[in-house]
């Protein structure tokens, strides 16, 4: 690889946090399957990029999002519960970005790309301990 032109020591070593709480209008990018979580939910990773203003441009990701299940019809009360806690952000990301029902089903790494909504933004310290905050998605506004 050819050496960069740049002193390694002028970069920045910080990337300014978006103001907590603010709304952002965003633009899907990227819906990527992850895996299973420790109880056997199938999940993916979010990744949106902020369209306008002063944060034009800027990644934002949501890493635990995970895939709808449907509930069976003869599913207890118990298990209905436990189903809907695990279908809600994906409600609401439904909701938030206006996603069309298909008669093929929902494929979110194919349905949600290119779709629009507003987000509020969620400052975290990462990593933890660190004192550097990082900017990611609060809440999917429907």
């Amino acid at each position: 690889m050819p050496r960069i032109p740049v002193n390694p020591t002028d970069l920045p070593t910080e990337v300014p946090p978006i103001e907590d709480g603010s709304i952002q209008d965003v633009v899907i990018k990227e819906f990527k399957s992850k895996g299973t979580d420790k109880n056997d939910v199938e999940f993916g990773a979010l990744r949106v990029e902020v369209l306008g203003g002063e944060w034009e441009g800027r990644t934002l990701y949501d890493y635990y999002v995970p895939y709808p299940i449907v509930t069976p019809p003869n599913a207890s009360k118990a298990e209905r519960q436990k189903l809907d806690f695990i279908n809600v952000k994906m409600g609401r990301i439904a909701k938030c970005f206006n996603v069309k029902a298909r008669p093929d089903g929902f494929d979110p790494e194919e349905d949600l790309l290119g779709l629009t909504g507003k987000i509020t933004i969620q400052n975290r310290e990462y990593p933890e301990g660190s004192g550097t905050m990082r900017s990611g998605i609060g809440e999917y506004l429907i």
